[in-house]
This record gives C-alpha cells, structure tokens and sequence, in this order.
C-alpha cells in the first residue's frame, strides 16, 4: 500500500513492516505519515492482535536526521509532530494487544514507538537507547509517561541524560521488555506468542488492556468498580 510501511494479514494477526532497511529503518516524514495512515486503517478493522516489525536488521533508528524533515515554525513543527503523539494514542487505545519484535537497533523514536505497546519481545543481539539529547533533541511519544512508570523517575533522567545504549539483556531486567530470544528465532517465537493471545478472547483481552492502562493512575476505589464494571459486561 506504501513506499515505507508494509501490511500484512494473516488469521490471527495483522503485521505492520518498517520498511526502510537500507535506512535502518529511520523515520522520514513520509513514514511518519504513511504509518499513521496505515494504523488509522488497522484501527477500522475487524480486531485482530497487532504486530510491529522491522525491514532488514534493526527495527527502528530513530528519526532520520538526514532526511527532508523540515519545519517552517514552531506551529508547523507542533502540527507534523503531532502525527507521532497520535500514532502513541492510536496504539495505546487499539482494541487489542500490539506486539513489538524488536531486533538490531531500536533508538529514539524506534523505542518510543516500541514502548507504546503492550508486549515487547527482542533479540537477544538487539540494542535500545534515546540517543536525542546528542543531536539537541527531545524525547515524544509518551516516553515521559511510560519511561518513569517503568524504571522509575531518577533512572529514566540517567537514561536519557546520558543518551545510554543498553543490551536486551539489561533491558529486560529493567523490565523494559518481556522477553528475549535468540536472534535466529526471534520472529518465529513471537509468533507463537502471538498464536497464543489469537486463541483468547479479544473483546476479554482489551477490556483487560484498558483496565491495566488505566489504572496507571487510578486510585483504588475506581479500580475496584472499573473491575467490577468490566467483569460484569463479559459476563452479560
């Protein structure tokens, strides 16, 4: 359907590619765009589990710094920019689990977009980082939010502040990820991950997401009704 996102669908699954490969990856305007086009389709279909994927060796680089990404002012900037705040909104709210299989580099906005969804998986050769503050740049996408709750706040500012490339390894004991895996069967055991969610139902499934995500923040006596409230629509 486009130059750099590809879409598959299979019986279980829906596949979104990154397809730069000779790029790394890296995010050029019309990636941006054409994958928060390719969500927003997604987003109208009947609910299948989301996979994110990367062309090549790396998932995703970041933006690219080379490309024709330009801004004629700060409100140009907020507006295409934008399309990264909602692509974060997209994935947190689709009606089913989103799946990252992480290899290779996932840095800058490729992690950010990875920390937006539910489940990582990754290599074990894979490499992750917010290189933003070398070049002058900020962190998007939620990191702010889904950085903190995860490691906490003072090891979220090292991270950042020092543009620090960790392991799979490490990420996974920062409880960044899931899961790692070999590298040579990486895709193959996402897959059957990915089998195993397909099996359960999905309306149950997102009900559970979205109790989760928001509970983030709830105190708990709105989690004890969001509970309630939900169990009570499964079994009607």
């Amino acid at each position: 359907m486009y130059e750099t996102i590809k879409l598959k669908e299979s019986l279980t699954n829906y596949t979104i590619i990154f397809n730069r490969p000779e790029k790394l990856n890296a995010l050029s305007e019309q990636m941006i765009e054409e994958l928060h086009a390719t969500l927003l389709h997604v987003k109208e279909k009947n609910p299948k589990v989301l996979l994110l994927k990367g062309e090549g060796t790396s998932f995703c680089t970041g933006h690219d710094v080379n490309s024709s990404i330009s801004f004629a002012n700060e409100e140009d900037a907020m507006n295409k920019l934008g399309k990264l705040q909602e692509i974060t909104s997209i994935i947190t709210n689709y009606p089913a689990p989103v799946v990252a299989a992480l290899h290779g580099y996932a840095l800058g906005a490729g992690f950010e977009i990875a920390l937006n969804c539910d489940l990582l998986y990754a290599s074990d050769q894979a490499i992750f980082g917010f290189p933003e503050l070398e070049v002058g740049l900020s962190i998007t996408q939620g990191t702010s939010y889904f950085l903190p709750r995860a490691i906490g706040l003072t090891k979220s500012k090292e991270f950042i502040f020092f543009s620090e490339k960790i392991t799979a390894q490490k990420a996974k004991e920062l409880s960044l990820i899931n899961e790692v895996f070999n590298d040579d069967h990486l895709f193959e055991s996402v897959n059957k991950k990915i089998d195993i969610l397909s099996k359960k139902s999905l309306f149950a499934l997102n009900e559970v997401k979205q109790l989760l995500n928001n509970g983030m923040n709830a105190s708990l006596d709105h989690s004890l009704k969001h509970e309630i409230t939900t169990l009570s629509k499964l079994l009607s």
